[in-house]
Order: structure tokens, then sequence, then C-alpha cells
């Protein structure tokens, strides 16, 4: 089993030709007048074998006036307990965790699962990118499913 995320955009932009009918985005597509159109930018998983690693990488960050403080595994595999985060915040709160993982490898590695699914160079690997297309994608929706 793994842990799915997605980067959402929507993409606001409109130009009605009928009365029924839209143009929504840069790619063309036909969409329901007043339908929300969302694209999926970004889109990966990774193993629940890393949620005990990802409870033992602490995270802390202040934006816009708010605090996040608790656990990866908070924010990374319960994103519904944080409601309306977007990439924004989430791109620092992973880059904290990062940092973290970074600067106490050696007994981040102790968290390696057993039956050899995941590792921590591959978690590593798989928050990094995680992180860039946070950045990429500044302020849009992120979906975790699994």
């Amino acid at each position: 089993m793994s842990l799915d995320i997605t980067i959402k955009y929507k993409r606001p932009e409109r130009v009605d030709y009928n009365a029924t009918h839209a143009v929504c985005g840069s790619n063309v597509a036909i969409c329901n007048a007043g339908e929300v159109f969302e694209e999926t930018e970004w889109k990966a998983n990774i193993t629940h074998n890393m949620a005990e690693m990802a409870r033992h990488i602490p995270v802390s960050i202040r934006y816009r006036n708010k605090e996040y403080n608790g656990t990866l595994y908070d924010y990374v595999w319960h994103l519904e307990r944080h409601r309306n985060i977007t990439t924004t915040p989430m791109s620092r709160i992973i880059a904290s965790g990062i940092a973290y993982m970074v600067a106490n490898r050696k007994g981040l590695l102790l968290y390696n699962p057993a039956n050899g699914w995941g590792s921590y160079d591959a978690f590593l690997l798989w928050l990094t990118k995680y992180k860039e297309a946070c950045e990429d994608n500044p302020g849009c929706k992120i979906i975790a499913e699994g």
C-alpha cells in the first residue's frame, strides 16, 4: 500500500464561446459553464513503510503569521488535518523535514523498514521531488489519499 499525493492547479481563465461551454486554461478543454476545472500538475506515491521514519522528523516553520509545528508524518500522511494548506507552506514544511533528515541521517537509518520496502535514501529523494513540485506550483491544492 502507498500514499498518493496529487498537486492540482485551478485554471481560472475562462473564455465563453457559447451559453453552455467554456474554454479553460492554457490547454484547450471543454467544460460546462460554471464548472471548476482543475489539472493535475504532479502526482507521486510513497510506501506507507516510511511513515515510521516520518514520525521521527520534527518540522517547525512560520509562514504568514501562522505556525506549522509537528512531524513530517503529520503534514505528509495527514494532510486532511491541515485544511486549505497549499503548496506554498508545504514546500517550506518539507524543506524543514529534509534539513532535519540530512543533519540526523544516522539516527533515522534505524527506521528503515525491515522488509526492505522503502529506505532513507528513497524517502529523501521523494521528499525532494515533492518539495520541488510544490515550489513549481505555488498556491496549489494538495490531495493525499491512501
